[in-house]
């Protein structure tokens, strides 16, 4: 009787650990972590196989590319405290569609009047990413700074 009990304890332990997460879980995870900025949490989104489209037409593939986005983000185009406004968030199946504006949570300006993102999460992680951004009339680019 014992042994049965290990047996069936151990494999409800290794389909507790197998499963993944849910595209709602992982995009609530990625959604918190970035309002936080803290990049070691957002690349817990991600893996090797990750590919995330930017609004410059840049493809990053891969941990370190991404990362390294992520990074210049937070740097230079995000303000200390981000205001997110979710304008329509769908989820179906593996997919995500986003969209939203960006304020600075401190002094209320526009950053972004209209941006748009789309997930395709797969196995627990963000297996493709584009983002799209509509910035304020006059508004520069960080290059362009």
């Amino acid at each position: 009787m014992k042994s049965i009990l290990t047996i069936l304890f151990l494999s409800f332990t290794c389909i507790c650990f197998s499963q993944t997460r849910s595209t709602k879980e992982v995009h609530d995870h990625h959604h918190e972590a970035l309002l936080s900025k803290d990049v070691n949490a957002v690349m817990k989104d991600y893996d090797e196989r990750s590919v995330l489209i930017t609004p410059d037409g840049k493809v990053h593939k891969g941990t370190e590319e991404i990362r390294n986005t992520f990074e210049y983000a937070f740097r230079e185009m995000f303000p200390p405290v981000i205001d997110l406004k979710i304008f329509q968030k769908t989820i179906e199946g593996q997919a995500v569609f986003l969209t939203y504006s960006v304020s600075d949570g401190e002094s209320g300006m526009k950053l972004w009047d209209y941006a748009v993102d789309t997930f395709i999460i797969k196995d627990g992680k963000i297996r493709y990413q584009t983002v799209a951004i509509q910035l304020p009339e006059g508004a520069k680019t960080p290059d362009q700074n």
